[in-house]
């Protein structure tokens, strides 16, 4: 009689859990306890790799934090390298978080190169994560979509106390049902919304479009650099993890690329510190690594960062391109050879056409309306003059080779503008911003109104 009654019990625990599970699996899938479904880029980047992963292969996949994701353009770079790269960074994370996000990709396609973002190198132990950094950790791990690999990662990436919150945003943030209830809401009705097609993404983020103001730049000079390094130090377990990021791409016929991608440098004090600590890990490795920091260019003005005194600094959407173009060129004379060249493949090129980046570092295609190959007359250092038009606004990109390096053409144009035909001066600078690999790029946006019909004749404009 007690055998069965134990038996009894024993069944309805197991269907008392079995109900729970199939609850919160059920809540989980519909992301109603989510913090904020609507702005969850790292899942929106999870998503977006693994669509394109289905049939296409990328060729560089960029890994680290906000750091990365903000400082990096992944279409501008493209372009410029002519492959397929893509940004899988998420806000707050370390260099563990990458490795298994890295891991993860790794299982969806085979790049022939991964950058790595040094800033996640630091003295710091996942099992003692807690606040922002232990909740962003949890948004990096829900994003993930493998289940043998998150798995595989929990007991490193959390503590045991921390296991269900991470299996489960309904356990995580149960709390919403007493102080945010608001919030299920706002995720529920996001559920039933239909997703639009938004094109190709490739994780790009754009969080800062202003830089440094002058009230900010004053702070530096009075109360001096707001991020001291000078007792920097790397932990083992991240020490670890970058040997073994480096084996996993060695494994995998992967080239690892390391970056540190810059503050503004009057923000950062003692930065030689950190800089031969990570050098200490990765000079016996004798991998390349691209340090913005330490060879900090004139390139990065104060118009490429966030406009903000606090440690933790961003670039600005001028400053991703700056990096972009520096990243590509390094790339370029480094590793030649190393990526493919899918402008050759007609499919990528499609993919690609029209998008940002794209008429910076290639020609439009015949018989495209809205990206015109312009008449140039009279004017041997012009390679190729582009008029595109979008939405909002109407682009002049000139194209010159790269000897013939101006601070600015004088063009002799031939414009429309309110239905009018005239012949305008119109002086057009060298782009601050992008810098193709393979010519000098001269830009000037305008008015819907306007409309560029041909260059009669130009001149350069040397600087002063």
């Amino acid at each position: 009689m007690k055998k069965k009654t134990l038996t009894a019990l024993l069944l309805k625990a197991l269907l008392f859990s079995a109900i729970v599970c199939a609850a919160l699996a059920f809540s989980d899938r519909t992301g109603w306890f989510e913090a904020d479904r609507v702005n969850n880029h790292t899942e929106k980047k999870w998503n977006a790799f693994y669509d394109l992963t289905k049939h296409d292969k990328v060729d560089m996949v960029l890994v680290g934090n906000s750091r990365m994701y903000t400082g990096l353009n992944p279409n501008h770079l493209s372009n410029a390298l002519d492959a397929t790269c893509f940004v899988l960074a998420s806000p707050g994370t370390n260099i563990v978080d990458s490795y298994y996000c890295l891991k993860e990709a790794l299982t969806r396609t085979k790049p022939e190169m991964a950058v790595i973002e040094t800033f996640t190198i630091y003295d710091a132990n996942n099992h003692e994560l807690e606040g922002q950094d232990l909740s962003d950790q949890f948004k990096s791990y829900a994003a993930r979509k493998n289940v043998w690999q998150k798995m595989c990662s929990l007991p490193v990436l959390f503590a045991p106390d921390h296991w269900l919150e991470a299996l489960s945003t309904t356990v995580r943030n149960h709390s919403f049902i007493f102080r945010d209830f608001k919030q299920i809401k706002k995720n529920a009705q996001y559920a039933k919304q239909p997703k639009k097609d938004e094109g190709l993404y490739l994780g790009r983020f754009v969080r800062f479009t202003s830089g440094l103001e002058q009230n900010v730049l004053d702070r530096y000079e009075k109360e001096g650099a707001p991020l001291v390094e000078t007792d920097f130090k790397v932990s083992k377990q991240h020490a670890r993890y970058v040997k073994k990021i480096i084996e996993l791409c060695r494994k995998n016929g992967v080239t690892p690329v390391f970056i540190s991608l810059p503050v503004y440098s009057k923000h950062i004090k003692d930065h030689v510190v950190r800089q031969n600590a990570v050098a200490k890990l990765l000079e016996p490795e004798k991998v390349f690594w691209l340090d913005y920091q330490g060879r900090f260019d004139s390139l990065f003005t104060p118009e490429c960062f966030e406009n903000t005194y606090s440690p933790n600094q961003h670039m600005t959407h001028h400053g991703s391109l700056v990096a972009t173009y520096v990243l590509a060129a390094a790339i370029d004379s480094e590793f030649p050879g190393v990526l493919p060249d899918r402008m050759k493949e007609q499919r990528w090129a499609k993919m690609f056409y029209g998008g940002e980046g794209y008429f910076e570092n290639h020609s439009p295609m015949p018989g495209d309306e809205t990206a015109k190959l312009l008449p140039v007359v009279d004017c041997p250092a012009i390679m190729e003059a582009v008029f595109a038009q979008d939405d909002k606004s109407n682009v002049l990109i000139v194209k010159t080779l790269p000897e013939n390096d101006f601070f600015g053409l004088s063009l002799a144009c031939d414009v429309t503008f309110g239905g009018e035909r005239d012949l305008v001066r119109i002086d057009i600078p060298h782009s601050r911003t992008i810098f193709p690999l393979h010519h000098n790029l001269y830009m000037m946006y305008f008015k819907k109104e306007v409309t560029i019909n041909g260059i009669l004749a130009c001149e350069p404009i040397q600087m002063d």
